[in-house]
C-alpha cells in the first residue's frame, strides 16, 4: 500500500485538471488501509511503562524530517511560483514514498505466528471482518471504546479548520506565504522541544492528565490564530504543539495499554474507518461554515468543541494500573 500511495502522488504532479487530483486523492485514501497495520506494529513493539516517551520520540522524528519542509516549500514558491513548485514538490513525495516503502519492507512482524495472506481469501473475509471489528468491543475495557470516541470527535473539529486555515492565515489575516513558511517551520521546531519532556511527562503522570491539558490549551491557541497577527501567531504556535504533542501521544499510549495484541489491529482498523468518515465531515462543514457563513466560524467552534471529548476523558476513561517490578 506504500508503494500504491507513492503512485498517487503522481497524478497530483502530472495532473493537466482537477479530475486527476481527485483519482490521486481516491487512490491515496485507499492506500491508508495500511495505517492499522503500522500502528499496531509501533504499539507492539514500544515496552509498555515507556509508551510515552516511545510516542514522544516517534513524533520528534516526524517533527525533524519535516522542519526543513515549509522553508524548502517557501524557496521554491518564491523562485518558481505555485504551480511549478507544486508540481516539483509532488514529485519529491512521490520519490520519498516509494523510499519509504522500500525501508518498509525490512520491518519485522510483530503478530505470533501470522497467517500468509491470501487477496481472494481477504475479499471473502470482508463481511466477517466487519462484524467482527464491532464485536472486539466486547473484548476490550470500556475505556479503549471511550478512546475510541475521543478520538473521532478530535478528528472531525481539528477537520474543520484544515482546509481554511492557510486561506485565514493569508487572506484574512495578511500574512504572506513567505512568513507563512516560517510560521510553520517554527510550528515544527516546538514540537521537537516538546517531544520527548511531553513523553516522559505522559509516562510519569499518567495519560489522562497530559490529555485533559492538551484540551485545556485549545481556547487560547484558537484565540491568538483567530485574532491573530505576526507575533500572536507565533505565540499560539507554542500552544497548538502542546495539543498536537501531548494529544496524539497521550491517546496512542492510552490504546497500546488498553487494547491487547492480538485485538489492535481490529481496533485501529474500526478507529481508522470511522476517523476517515469524522475528518471527511469536519472538513466539508468547516468549508462551509468558511464560504458561506463566517470565516471565523469554524475556529471560534474549536473550543465548544473540545469540551465532549474532554469530558469522555475526565468521566470513562479509566487508565491501566502498571504493575511495579
Amino acid at each position: 500500500m506504500t508503494f500504491t500511495a507513492a503512485f498517487a502522488w503522481l497524478f497530483y504532479a502530472l495532473a493537466p485538471s482537477w479530475h486527476f487530483i481527485l483519482i490521486g486523492g481516491v487512490i491515496g485514501s485507499l492506500c491508508r488501509i495500511y495505517i492499522p497495520a503500522l500502528n499496531a506494529m509501533v504499539m507492539d513493539s514500544i515496552p509498555e511503562g515507556r509508551r510515552g516517551t516511545g510516542f514522544g520520540i516517534i513524533f520528534l522524528i516526524e517533527a525533524v524530517s519535516t522542519t526543513p519542509a515549509p522553508l524548502f516549500a517557501g524557496l521554491l514558491y518564491a523562485r518558481f511560483g505555485l504551480v511549478p513548485s507544486l508540481r516539483l514538490g509532488y514529485t519529491l513525495a512521490f520519490l520519498l514514498f516509494a523510499s519509504a516503502a522500500v525501508f518498509r519492507m525490512r520491518l519485522e512482524e510483530t503478530l505470533r505466528d501470522p497467517v500468509k495472506m491470501s487477496w481472494a481469501e481477504l475479499l471473502r473475509t470482508i463481511p466477517n471482518s466487519v462484524v467482527e471489528s464491532i464485536r472486539v468491543w466486547g473484548r476490550v475495557p470500556r475505556s479503549a471504546f471511550a478512546i475510541f470516541m475521543v478520538n473521532v470527535m478530535n478528528m472531525f473539529s481539528f477537520s474543520m479548520i484544515e482546509p481554511v486555515l492557510l486561506l485565514y492565515i493569508v487572506h484574512d489575516l495578511g500574512i504572506s506565504p513567505g512568513e507563512w513558511a516560517l510560521l510553520a517551520t517554527f510550528l515544527f521546531i516546538v514540537m521537537i522541544v516538546l517531544a520527548i519532556p511531553g513523553g516522559k511527562l505522559i509516562d510519569r503522570v499518567g495519560k489522562k492528565r497530559p490529555l485533559l491539558l492538551s484540551y485545556l490549551a485549545v481556547a487560547p491557541a484558537v484565540l491568538l490564530v483567530l485574532y491573530g497577527d505576526l507575533t500572536r501567531l507565533f505565540l499560539a504556535l507554542p500552544l497548538w504543539g502542546l495539543v498536537i504533542v501531548l494529544g496524539r501521544s497521550a491517546i496512542s499510549a492510552l490504546i497500546a495499554d488498553l487494547v491487547p495484541t492480538e485485538e489492535r489491529g481490529k481496533v485501529l482498523g474500526f478507529g481508522n474507518f470511522f476517523n476517515l468518515i469524522s475528518s471527511s465531515l469536519g472538513m466539508l462543514i468547516g468549508g462551509s461554515l468558511y464560504d458561506r457563513v463566517s470565516h471565523k466560524l469554524p475556529f471560534a467552534l474549536q473550543p465548544i468543541l473540545a469540551i465532549p471529548p474532554a469530558f469522555l476523558t475526565l468521566m470513562f476513561v479509566k487508565e491501566k494500573v502498571r504493575v511495579s517490578e
